[in-house]
């Protein structure tokens, strides 16, 4: 499972799903492009309330997900949803399949400002993220906004990857310093770098991997980081197999960002602070034009940082 998750790819219908902890209701949060999910004619918003007619009702999440859901690729799955715009269940048969999680997500905005969201870093960001950046570039990109808001980490090869790909090459990107593991640092080296203005949007809840890629492009003056403080997570794992097949998840190190800090347990402080409006907080997805942190990359971008951190900041001695 946790090998699965690291590499971005299993076998199973392609959803992101969230449960209840108070409820246990399983929902459907997205569903990915052209999976069986997708094909089957699954939506977003759908409750999940029975696997192959067995009620999942309280069941752990985890659990269903692992034992009923995922499966041998080209096998059957029946599931049944609630659907609340048709006040109706819907039975859906798709087939299982390989699934690459698509980690990145990408799009042009006003201005030639290229935007592209990272929900975590896992084998297949790197590629993912490269591809997403020269689709931009070939759009007319003059501006680049990387979402890490809310991703918690991952791969720490996958920000290094990413991190090469904006970086010119020669700069440190990450150090690791440890006990029993020997000193190193990544320096960027891939002959690729980003020759545009870049903001980072971050906020509490990006970690750890999240945070070697801002620190990176921080350090540098590559990019404005915009948001709020990021978690504080300067620690890096190993996983050691052992012989009966399974394995120990070790914390060897701690990571240093190109300044020489470790920001573990410190966070990264953004160069524009900006909180997410609060009405915003409680929505599962929220609409681009109404998410006042990205409005505020946009005009780092369009603007300058030091505008941008003056109005901010006169309008938060207004209210």
């Amino acid at each position: 499972s946790l090998m699965e998750s690291t590499e971005g790819e299993y076998c199973g219908i392609g959803v992101m799903v969230s449960q209840n902890v108070y409820t246990g209701i399983v929902t459907v949060v997205k569903v990915f492009k052209d999976a069986p999910a997708d094909i089957a004619g699954m939506l977003p918003g759908d409750i999940i309330t029975a696997v192959e007619g067995m009620d999942i009702s309280g069941m752990d999440l985890s659990l269903v997900v692992s034992d009923h859901i995922k499966g041998e690729e080209g096998t059957e799955v029946s599931l049944t949803v609630y659907r609340e715009s048709i006040d109706d269940y819907v039975d859906l048969t798709m087939t299982r399949q390989i699934v690459q999680n698509p980690t990145v997500e990408y799009e042009m905005l006003e201005e030639q400002i290229g935007y592209i969201a990272l929900s975590s870093f896992e084998d297949v960001s790197t590629s993912q993220f490269i591809g997403a950046v020269d689709a931009l570039e070939e759009q007319g990109m003059q501006g680049l906004i990387v979402d890490l808001r809310n991703n918690g980490g991952g791969v720490v090869s996958a920000a290094e990857g990413i991190a090469d790909y904006l970086t010119p090459d020669g700069k440190d990107i990450v150090s690791f310093k440890g006990k029993g593991v020997e000193d190193s640092t990544y320096v960027a080296k891939d002959g690729h770098q980003v020759d545009v203005p870049m903001v980072v949007l971050v906020n509490r809840e990006s970690a750890s991997a999240s945070e070697v890629l801002t620190g990176a492009l921080k350090d540098h003056e590559l990019a404005t980081v915009v948001g709020t403080k990021t978690f504080g997570k300067g620690i890096a794992q190993g996983i050691f197999p052992l012989p009966d097949g399974s394995a120990l998840k070790l914390t060897t190190a701690y990571y240093y960002v190109p300044s020489g800090e470790c920001i573990h347990k410190e966070g990264i402080e953004p160069d524009v602070f900006v909180e997410l409006d609060e009405e915003l907080q409680t929505l599962v997805e929220i609409p681009k034009e109404d998410d006042n942190q990205i409005r505020a990359a946009i005009d780092v971008l369009l603007e300058g940082e030091e505008v941008v951190r003056e109005r901010l900041e006169a309008e938060t001695k207004e209210q």
